[in-house]
């Protein structure tokens, strides 16, 4: 039994809510979002629309995993897809496998991620969506990068750009890009390629106007710089801090203050450094930014020390680290054990120095020892990753082998089934045309309409040997009741109409596309238009349109040639007569066709 279709005329809140959870997600009211997705989803499945349930899971997925809530966010997403197989919505499937991948990748499962991902960028491929692929490259790209993986790494990346590259107009997502290959070169200890990527994506977010990439690819090249051209970097600190300053990017603000003000302590400057690290405290204090405050805390205790005031640099140090400890900042903590130890140093206490030597180590040692299995990881992500590899490649080729077999040894027999069912159709129509030619004209004609109504090539194929088989089920109709030249009774006219039954039994359980289309040809193509026809009576678009195609060509053919019971009609007579029974007997659209392919 088939679902019934939603009400039009019903009043239904699902696309609203599901448009409200869009809005409040673009302006960052998640909760907002989640709220009214959930009701969007609800409403959907209430009225039994699952493309606007699917739309709503799929936003829903999204929302959870940008708010954390990462199992729900899953759950969710699967559904979509579910729902996105069903409907045949193949750029769902490919956004699913997207959102999938960077929530698998969160939790912490990089080779389901990773699979997911792969999966969505082969379907963007096929079906020649490249901002789809562009998005899983670039999350591609990112989660090898995180598991070690830099050659794949870059691979994705460079595949993303090039991607991009081919677009008529800039896009912003290629300033990410080449800011991810600038960050993977230095990771490799290229120093001088991270450079060119870096300024790369500054022309690129200079061209397109966008102030914010400006800002993190300055960033990007004045840390790069900071050791190696203080000076350069000095000047890119400052123009990327006007610029935050500018948009209200406090957090950018931040972050620019640090550098900037690490730049000047290099430089002797430190009066200046001072000013900028406590600016940088104060707008973290503002804004609760623990890390912030941590970083901006350390960088003054260096700077009290560089000036001599000891009493200041142990307070700032004292005080970094009992927020580092407070939100679990490991860095953070053998850092502030670090300034603590040359302050101490620095004013004659030496137990004091070697105490917080001994925890700079220890501490130092922790995060050594934590980054050592964070490498294991990516180590048996990786294995894993290229077992599974190795395990589809395997299963893909032995597959492909016993789909090669298979496919030749059921090529073989459809050609076997299909030579023996024209055999039989031709036997059934040789009582009255002794030519056997019927069926191939009938099949001829009929392919020729369906290119007309502008089918697929193939599929126009496959009709023109599907057609041959319409009158298959006379086979089963005597002599006595076919080939009668009088009027047929009653009785013998319904023992006439069960070809069409006959027809359609002979065919069932067909595995081809062309038996199982040849199999609703005979039986439907005594179907009427108006719902006057046999066996079941269909009407309009119920009736399957390689049977209405039939009907039509069916009919001129069986005028247009003469048979033991009625003369040859000419064609003009016959075409005639077919323009009758338009919007009658026959589609009107078919015949429209059937007229322009038969004159």
């Amino acid at each position: 039994m088939k679902p019934a279709k939603p009400n039009p005329d019903e009043p239904s809140s699902a696309q609203d809510l599901l448009e409200a959870g869009r809005a409040h997600y673009q302006s960052g009211r998640l909760e907002d979002a989640v709220k009214a997705l959930s009701g969007a989803a609800q409403e959907a499945a209430l009225h039994r629309d699952p493309s606007v349930r699917m739309q709503a899971l799929l936003a829903l997925g999204r929302t959870e995993r940008d708010l954390g809530s990462l199992e729900p966010a899953l759950s969710h997403l699967e559904e979509a897809h579910t729902l996105a197989d069903h409907l045949q919505d193949s750029d769902a499937v490919i956004a699913v496998h997207n959102l999938k991948g960077t929530v698998l990748a969160t939790l912490g499962e990089p080779v389901r991620a990773l699979t997911s991902l792969e999966r969505g960028l082969a379907l963007a491929a096929e079906s020649g969506n490249d901002d789809q692929q562009i998005n899983l490259l670039i999350n591609c790209g990112n989660i090898y990068r995180e598991i070690g993986d830099f050659p794949k790494a870059y691979e994705a990346s460079s595949r993303a750009y090039r991607l991009l590259e081919q677009k008529s107009s800039l896009d912003r997502r290629l300033i990410t890009v080449l800011i991810n290959l600038g960050q993977l070169h230095l990771e490799q200890g290229d120093r001088d390629r991270a450079q060119q990527e870096f300024a790369r994506a500054l022309n690129s977010a200079r061209e397109t106007s966008d102030p914010t990439a400006e800002i993190v690819a300055l960033n990007n090249l004045a840390n790069l710089e900071r050791h190696t051209d203080p000076v350069a970097a000095q000047e890119q600190f400052h123009t990327a801090l006007a610029k935050a300053r500018q948009l209200g990017l406090r957090q950018f603000v931040i972050d620019n203050l640090d550098g900037l003000g690490q730049v000047y302590l290099s430089l002797g400057q430190v009066s200046k450094a001072l000013l900028a690290h406590q600016e940088a405290l104060k707008i973290a204090e503002e804004l609760g930014d623990r890390t912030g405050q941590v970083d901006a805390l350390l960088n003054l205790g260096r700077d009290f020390l560089a000036l001599g005031e000891h009493y200041n640099a142990l307070s700032h140090a004292h005080h970094a680290l009992k927020l580092a400890e407070q939100s679990g900042l490991k860095r953070s903590i053998y850092e502030a054990h670090r300034v603590l130890t040359d302050t101490y140093e620095a004013t004659g206490n030496p137990v004091k120095a070697l105490s917080h030597h001994r925890a700079f180590y220890q501490a130092e040692r922790s995060v050594f020892n934590a980054e050592n299995e964070r490498k294991t990881r990516q180590l048996e992500a990786q294995f894993d990753l290229e077992k599974l590899r190795y395990e589809v490649e395997i299963a893909r080729t032995a597959r492909m082998e016993a789909e090669m077999k298979v496919a030749e040894r059921t090529a073989e027999l459809e050609q076997s089934q299909l030579e023996m069912l024209n055999r039989l159709a031709i036997a059934a129509e040789y009582r009255d045309d002794q030519t056997g030619q019927h069926t191939l004209r009938v099949g001829r004609l009929a392919a020729a309409v369906a290119r007309a109504l502008h089918w697929l090539p193939q599929e126009a194929d496959i009709l023109d040997k599907a057609a041959r088989l319409h009158d298959i089920g006379k086979i089963g109709i005597p002599d006595e009741i076919l080939l009668k030249s009088e009027k047929l009774t009653a009785e013998e006219f319904e023992r006439m109409k069960q070809h069409t039954i006959f027809g359609a039994k002979i065919l069932s359980g067909g595995r081809s596309r062309l038996v199982r289309m040849a199999e609703e040809i005979a039986r439907a193509h005594h179907e009427h238009w108006d719902g006057n026809g046999y066996p079941y009576g269909l009407e309009g678009q119920q009736i399957p349109i390689e049977a209405r195609i039939v009907a039509v060509i069916d009919m001129f053919d069986a005028l247009t040639h003469e048979r033991p019971y009625k003369r040859a009609w000419s064609k003009a007579e016959a075409l005639e007569e077919i323009r009758a029974h338009s919007g009658s007997r026959f589609d009107p659209s078919v015949v429209q066709a059937a007229l322009g392919v038969l004159k």
